[in-house]
């Protein structure tokens, strides 16, 4: 009769709430007059005797079940109630437990449909490996193609993800700069020089106003470096003696010089396997730049030639005293 009499005020107390909802008035004011009613108080009476129920029914379950023969246990703390409560309503409802720090993936990708996730704007962050995945739609077409931008941020060896980690490496010494040699790169220099004619080197001589001289000049050179090791010479600039290195032409021409007469250096060249030696290339009497072709064009009166000319050899020809030329000395 008394479960009746409780059920029958369940039943009361939940329909008069449907109807109240039902009005739209459903609201503080109902909810304490639910309380304050018979229904209200059978619901109280209810919930304080299922609280004792999980409070005594452990402890007596326990002492009926305990054997006589054994050995007093030793107490142990009581389960607060609230831990208990909490368990009983994890067994009745099926509710996910989270955790602070959700497991590791076993693979990187997007997340599964029963895994951890956070949508972000453009994609998902998958909770379970830190993996970011984003899609952003730039066009499509009524067929079903369409091209998207697609970002994961695991593909990206610079951010790895929790899962896989990247041992950093040791900070190695720096190790010291080789210096290069003090000559190297052996190439070829092609160059045409124009001067008013001159006979002597003296350089007081005037330079004529009627002939000039053509200077056609074919040979070896090597990279000079200022900051190389003067202890290695990779220059494979070796002699001719049957080539020539100038050609000139005397001809006669109408000839304008701009400058006094002094002589000036047109080349340096690098040679030599065995060391590397400078040689300076200088004419006076230069010519406007303009006239080059005119004296060129002149008519052809003498020619002269200077050798040696210098040429790249690979390897470089052995030295007189039995060293390779051109490496570490």
């Amino acid at each position: 009769m008394k479960a009746m009499w409780i059920g029958n005020g369940l039943v009361k107390s939940h329909r008069w709430m449907v109807r109240r909802c039902g009005a739209g008035i459903f609201d503080l004011r109902s909810v304490r007059q639910l309380l304050m009613s018979r229904a209200g108080r059978a619901l109280a009476l209810l919930l304080t005797l299922l609280l004792l129920h999980l409070d005594i029914a452990p402890a007596v379950a326990s002492t009926a079940l305990k054997p006589r023969t054994a050995r007093p246990a030793p107490s142990l703390p009581p389960v607060p109630l609230s831990v208990r409560f909490t368990r009983w309503l994890s067994g009745l409802l099926p509710l996910q437990r989270l955790q602070a720090t959700p497991p590791l993936a076993p693979a990187p990708g997007l997340p599964p449909a029963w895994g951890a996730s956070a949508s972000v704007y453009g994609g998902v962050v998958n909770l379970g490996n830190g993996n970011l995945c984003l899609q952003v739609p730039l066009v499509g077409w009524a067929n079903g193609v369409s091209f998207s931008l697609v970002f994961n941020s695991q593909a990206n060896p610079s951010q790895p993800s929790p899962k896989f980690s990247i041992p950093r490496p040791e900070p190695q010494p720096e190790p010291l700069p080789i210096p290069p040699p003090i000559c190297d790169n052996c190439h070829l220099l092609v160059d045409i020089v124009t001067e008013c004619a001159h006979f002597t080197p003296d350089p007081t001589e005037p330079c004529s106003r009627n002939l000039c001289i053509v200077n056609t000049i074919i040979t070896s050179t090597c990279d000079y470096k200022p900051l190389g090791d003067p202890n290695r010479n990779l220059c494979n600039a070796w002699p001719d003696p049957d080539a020539w290195m100038a050609r000139q032409e005397l001809r006669l021409s109408q000839c304008t010089t701009f400058d006094t007469g002094d002589y000036h250096t047109i080349h340096t060249i690098y040679i030599d396997c065995v060391r590397c030696a400078s040689l300076d290339l200088r004419a006076r009497c230069l010519t406007f730049p303009q006239e080059d072709i005119i004296c060129m064009m002149g008519v052809l009166i003498a020619t002269a030639e200077r050798t040696p000319r210098y040429t790249c050899i690979f390897p470089c020809p052995p030295s007189e005293g039995g060293e390779e030329p051109g490496g570490v000395r």
